[in-house]
């Protein structure tokens, strides 16, 4: 291939960055040495991409060395990933990681990617203004505009996380600035690096340690949101950033919780469009603020209700006395302005009785706007509606800080995740009041700790609060108290959760003083980290143990590729056994196995089949898995789809740890034997000649002794058999006595030993036994020799 160096370059005008940059600087061709040139070139090669290159991005070591090149009309990054040999532990993670990027539709950023030599390429569209070239052109941009954009981001990162994955360094360099569109970049390199990177104060901590995942994601938006902003952030505008920015990920808020923050503020900050003041007559129809959504479904808030009515009117002088009917914002009749408030009140309360399932003694709150009051971010006012809700059960001040952190909000002072695990839907109609006031009283510790006196009582709470309380501790605190709390409990919650603990029971974990059960507990709440992971299948556990474990998991992966991904990344890390399962399904490319999901190849890890078509090739393949019961469902649904029951014994055999065939030859002969004629004797005569392991053949023939007298397969094994070298007991051979191919007892009477006198006497009892003249013939020629000697 020509090289791409030599053509001449387009005039394509690039920026220098000044020596001492932190950042890959863009280099024309022209500027590149001898040894960048040839690494350049040695790149586009190895990758055998075409085009005109215009110059490279260079990065801080010396192998890091961008190409861009214009390729049809387009200008292309080419990134090849570190040559340390430390990377290799992280090749076939951030290859299979590609690979999964590259499957999603919808994300702005297409990628082609290749490997060689070792090393890893990734081929993208080159974006020549990131974040950090046109930040302060950005800044410029409206408030509402940057929401935008921001937004487009978390579109893509959300993308990313329902399949289970995540960027890992969401950063201003890695975000290009497109036709009023923000494109996400360069999915999984600071992740996958080859050792420690180098972190700076801006990444997320965890990336010091390596436990990064979804997590890691949501506090570079975060430290994104403070970028793009500054000082323009409102106080719950910077509570929510604090949440990203939190340097414990479990605390940080979701994708889809940012999402939501996000939609209230780009309505809020949609820029008002100017009206013609409106004349209010009786006749007119009320006009209500368009920012309040009124669905029907929907909780009316006390503050809704106060943005519903009107203010009183100013006083009006008597020059203007008589236009009062033509002032906007005048005040209406009172018996208008009376029924209106009758009616958006009578919508508050049946809301608020909906909300609560119990019936609500007095409607009259214990305090003045407690959702004011609670969502000033002041702790000596939010004391004030805990106490409310704790204290004095007031149902208003319960409900406000139960839906604030429902809809995703994290005050430093308050256990919002206790908060949503215990008022879960699926169980929130079956708490008591004792479990509600308790639940509330534990999150709101922080807040009014004297009303913590003592050890909270969990014998007698729902089982809901036990699994909320035990997901909210460290794993790894020394617990004295949680004795009493069994995993029977648990096992009663609705399904998912209740069945995953039902599956431990034959582990004999049954307190939760057990680690791997409040990690347990945390990953089934979604604080999903690499810690949890870690505590919950224990390094030190066998095989047997993490099998079990992670059969209890697999039913969740479909609906939680988070959970998915993080189990994925441990086990393949720390289970040999895993990895070499799950490396199964790459080995073997005559299955082709590329279509099955990684959560269905988890069903078949732990024994279940899923419930997908399978092809004929992968129902044999699967003859050969690791997992008897997977191959004993493979047996079943070959011989009732495929074959009559005659098949049974031979998919027996090679369903059994006694195939010692390769894959290959276990797929192929299942597949001969649809095969008739001219083509199963091809068939066969090419398949024996590839030498398959001679003891599996034996175990076939004798297994087909129901297959008649001129069975094509038989008579094939039998003569790849006479000139193999095997051996095989008595017993076995004694089997193929009444074998109806003649060759295969052929085999039996040529090995039997004379000078045995067992093995004598077979050989004098089928000299008149066989029913072939000519095998009895051979037989009696063996007697004779043998008395002559």
């Amino acid at each position: 291939m020509s090289s791409s160096l030599n053509k001449k370059s387009p005039p394509v005008q690039l920026t220098v960055v000044k020596p001492g940059n932190s950042r890959p600087a863009f280099v024309g061709q022209d500027a590149l040495s001898s040894d960048q040139l040839a690494t350049v070139q040695n790149y586009i090669s190895r990758c055998a991409l075409q085009g005109v290159c215009v110059g490279a991005l260079v990065g801080s070591e010396r192998w890091d060395l961008r190409p861009l090149v214009i390729e049809k009309g387009a200008l292309t990054l080419l990134r090849f990933t570190s040559p340390d040999a430390a990377f290799q532990k992280n090749f076939s993670s951030f290859q299979a990681y590609l690979s999964r990027v590259q499957s999603i539709g919808d994300l702005p950023s297409t990628i082609y990617f290749g490997s060689s030599e070792g090393q890893l390429w990734v081929r993208r569209r080159f974006y020549r203004n990131t974040l950090c070239e046109c930040e302060g052109e950005i800044r410029k941009e409206s408030k509402h505009d940057r929401l935008q954009r921001l937004s487009q981001i978390v579109e893509q990162v959300k993308r990313l996380h329902s399949y289970g994955m995540f960027h890992g360094h969401i950063a201003p360099s890695n975000i290009a600035w497109y036709e009023q569109n923000a494109v996400l970049l360069d999915y999984g390199f600071a992740s996958f690096k080859a050792s420690g990177r180098e972190t700076k104060p801006s990444d997320a901590p965890e990336l010091n340690s390596g436990a990064f995942g979804p997590h890691t994601d949501l506090f570079g938006l975060g430290m994104l949101m403070a970028t793009l902003f500054a000082e323009e952030l409102s106080p719950e505008e910077e509570r929510f950033v604090d949440s990203l920015l939190s340097p414990n990920p479990s605390l940080r808020p979701t994708i889809l919780q940012m999402e939501d923050f996000l939609g209230y503020r780009l309505r809020d900050s949609r820029p008002k469009q100017k009206t013609k003041p409106a004349v209010i007559r009786l006749t007119d129809p009320i006009e209500i603020d368009p920012a309040i959504d009124l669905d029907a479904t929907q909780i009316i808030s006390p503050e809704d209700l106060r943005r519903l009515t009107y203010k009183p009117a100013e006083p009006v002088s008597a020059h203007t006395a008589e236009h009062k009917q033509s002032v906007p914002g005048f005040e209406l009749p009172a018996k208008l302005l009376a029924g209106m408030i009758m009616v958006f009140l009578a919508a508050y309360i049946f809301a608020y009785k909906m909300f609560f399932s119990a019936e609500v003694p007095d409607l009259q709150p214990v305090i003045e706007a407690p959702a004011e009051l609670w969502h000033s971010g002041q702790p000596s006012l939010m004391q004030q509606v805990a106490r409310a809700a704790v204290v004095q059960k007031d149902r208003l001040a319960q409900a406000v800080i139960i839906q604030d952190s429902l809809a995703g909000s994290q005050p430093r002072q308050v256990r919002g995740d206790l908060i949503r695990t215990v008022f879960n839907p699926q169980w929130e109609a079956d708490l008591s009041e004792s479990d509600r006031v308790l639940a509330l009283k534990l999150a709101l510790g922080a807040l009014i700790p004297a009303e913590l006196n003592g050890t909270p009582n969990l014998a007698e709470a729902h089982p809901a609060v036990v699994f909320a309380v035990l997901g909210s501790l460290p794993i790894d605190l020394k617990l004295g108290n949680t004795q009493d709390i069994t995993v029977q409990r648990l096992t009663t919650l609705p399904a998912p959760f209740g069945k995953v603990f039902a599956e431990l029971k034959p582990l004999g974990i049954y307190s939760g003083q057990d680690p791997s059960i409040r990690a347990l507990c945390h990953l089934l709440q979604g604080k999903i980290t690499e810690s949890a992971v870690a505590s919950y299948f224990d390094k030190a556990a066998d095989d047997l143990v993490t099998f079990i474990k992670l059969r209890a998991l697999v039913p969740l992966f479909a609906e939680q590729q988070e959970l998915e991904e993080a189990v994925y990344l441990y086990l393949f890390t720390n289970s040999r056994l895993f990895a070499r399962m799950m490396r199964w399904f790459d080995d073997e490319p005559l299955a082709d196995w590329s279509k099955i999901s990684r959560s269905e190849r988890f069903l078949l890890l732990v024994g279940s089949m899923p419930e997908r078509p399978f092809t004929f090739e992968q129902f044999a393949d699967l003859l050969t898995f690791p997992s008897e019961r997977i191959r004993s469902s493979a047996r079943r649904e070959l011989s009732a789809k495929y074959f009559s029951g005659k098949m049974v014994p031979l998919l027996a055999v090679l369903g059994g740890s006694e195939n010692q065939l390769t894959r290959a030859q276990t797929i192929s002969i299942v597949a001969a034997f649809l095969l008739t004629g001219h083509q199963a004797d091809a068939f066969y005569t090419r398949w024996f000649s590839g030498g398959p392991d001679a003891g599996t053949v034996l175990a076939m023939l004798s297994s087909r002794s129901d297959a008649g007298s001129k069975d094509l397969f038989n008579y094939k094994a039998a003569e790849y058999l006479h000139k193999a070298s095997w051996s095989a007991p008595l017993d076995v051979l004694k089997r193929l006595l009444a074998h109806p191919e003649p060759l295969a007892r052929t085999l039996v009477y040529s090995r039997l030993d004379v000078n045995k006198p067992e093995e004598l006497q077979i050989l004098k009892t089928m000299a008149t036994g066989d029913p072939s003249p000519l095998l009895r013939s051979f037989i009696q020629k063996r007697l004779s020799s043998t008395v002559r000697r």
